[in-house]
């Protein structure tokens, strides 16, 4: 539940949301910042829908890379009504495949009228992930904040009145990291190196690509080749270093476990990153008895950083 308000769609019979792809950092189209094209109305195909605030269209088109989709949402607060109309549409509307989205938003009064909110997440409300209790680690740090509110009220008694609403989102996500089990066809040597012989598959050293001679034996069309790594072994932080190559190159190497009752997971020092992301959207309409509602201001503002918290993973 991210407050989007086009959400409401999917009470509507004949409309499916079709996007696959979810997650904190995903683009999943639920947030109330969140732009998405990926709704059927009707049996239509997607990218092929209209949306309209107010009666005027905020859709996307090709130039953006995707079309049908939004690029401005209210938040929930400052919608007075919203309308799905398909499959049979008025002659009104036009310029659509699929379905017509019309939102309308609030209007002012002779009297001030507003609203706040904030909706808060923190961690240490929440239950510990099954992966991470599976690998004995602590919970990751997660702060959600989405907060804002609407205001209106009169410009000129009877005559002129305006509303305004803002929504800011701010987001702390953690994404632990829990390393894989090797198979037991690489082994770990005590120099640190890693041996991919038992594989069955010939690994290239990526230091040593060049353009392909008539020794690299390519395949044709092939233009770059590289040299395989002596017997497939990988030299690790310990080891001789091959001719041409520096310690520079090799900034970390794999460690060889330390925990008996689990020989083939690597032990080692592994990041945990965290993501951090504020989002902000602002909309302001004056309204008068001849009914016309622009509207003045639409601001979106987002950024997003990704921070590492050193975690001991196994």
């Amino acid at each position: 539940n991210g407050r989007q308000v086009y959400m409401l769609m999917q009470l509507t019979p004949g409309v499916m949301f079709l996007q696959t792809q979810f997650g904190s950092s995903g683009y999943s189209g639920t947030r109330g910042w969140d732009a998405n094209n990926n709704y059927s109305m009707c049996g239509g195909w997607t990218g092929y829908n209209q949306f309209l605030l107010n009666g005027s269209p905020v859709i996307t088109d090709e130039a953006n890379g995707w079309a049908g989709g939004w690029f401005v949402s209210p938040n929930q607060d400052a919608v007075q009504e919203f309308k799905i109309i398909c499959p049979a549409l008025d002659a009104e509307f036009g310029r659509t495949g699929g379905g017509i989205v019309n939102t309308t938003l609030k209007a002012g009064t002779n009297k001030f009228h507003g609203t706040l909110f904030n909706y808060y997440v923190n961690s240490m409300f929440n239950a510990n992930t099954f992966t991470n209790n599976l690998a004995s680690k602590p919970k990751g740090l997660q702060i959600t904040n989405q907060y804002g509110g609407t205001f209106g009220g009169p410009i000129f008694k009877n005559k002129a009145f305006f509303f305004a609403s803002f929504e800011g989102y701010h987001e702390i996500v953690p994404f632990p990291v829990v390393t894989s089990t090797l198979p037991d066809s690489v082994k770990i040597l005590a120099d640190g190196s890693v041996d991919f012989s038992g594989t069955g598959y010939q690994v290239y050293d990526p230091l040593t690509t060049h353009l392909c001679t008539t020794a690299d034996n390519c395949a044709s069309g092939q233009t770059y080749a590289r040299n395989p790594f002596p017997n497939d072994i990988i030299p690790g932080p310990n080891a001789a270093l091959p001719p041409g190559i520096t310690a520079k190159h090799i900034e970390r190497g794999l460690k060889p476990a330390t925990t008996a009752s689990r020989p083939n997971v690597v032990a080692g020092f592994s990041p945990r990153p965290r993501l951090t992301q504020d989002q902000g959207s602002a909309l302001a309409k004056i309204t008068t008895p001849t009914g016309f509602h622009p509207v003045l201001l639409h601001g979106v503002t987002g950024s997003g950083k990704t921070t590492h918290e050193p975690s001991c993973a196994r």
